[in-house]
């Protein structure tokens, strides 16, 4: 028997398929032309937002530098009072001198209310000299405003 060799049948290229190939690849042309628009977008916001990131940059190290001029003033004032504290404030030793809680209570007694006592006892001297001084008036007949 003869070999028989099945033909697969083969189609030849026809002027469609070419159409329909062309057309197929137009529209990926498209869709890539599509897709590079848009990245041409983003590329160009990037570029916008690259460019003017300098002048944010210089901003920002602008007001940094201004703060931490204000903070170094202020650090410089502190430093100045902290000295004049430590020139002026009393050192431990110092503190030996001042009066104790005893020794205030004692100057209290044995001071402060004999004092208090004396002014008061003038005090009460004075009005009844002005007590006994305006009866003595009103005896008399004498007025007084």
């Amino acid at each position: 028997m003869a070999r028989m060799v099945k033909k697969i049948g083969k189609t030849g290229v026809t002027n469609e398929k070419i159409m329909e190939a062309l057309l197929d690849m137009g529209g990926t042309i498209d869709l890539l032309d599509q897709h590079v628009e848009l990245m041409a977008k983003r590329t160009e916001r990037l570029d916008g937002n690259i460019s003017s990131l300098g002048s944010r940059v210089k901003r920002f190290e602008t007001a940094v530098e201004k703060r931490m001029s204000a903070f170094e003033e202020r650090m410089s004032e502190m430093e100045g009072a902290i000295k004049t504290v430590v020139a002026w404030g009393a050192m431990k030793s110092d503190l030996q001198d001042f009066a104790t809680r005893n020794d205030i209570e004692r100057m209290k007694g044995e001071i402060i209310e004999p004092i208090i006592k004396a002014v008061d006892a003038d005090a009460k001297t004075v009005y009844d000299y002005g007590k006994r001084i305006t009866v003595l008036e009103r005896k008399a007949g004498v007025l007084t405003k």
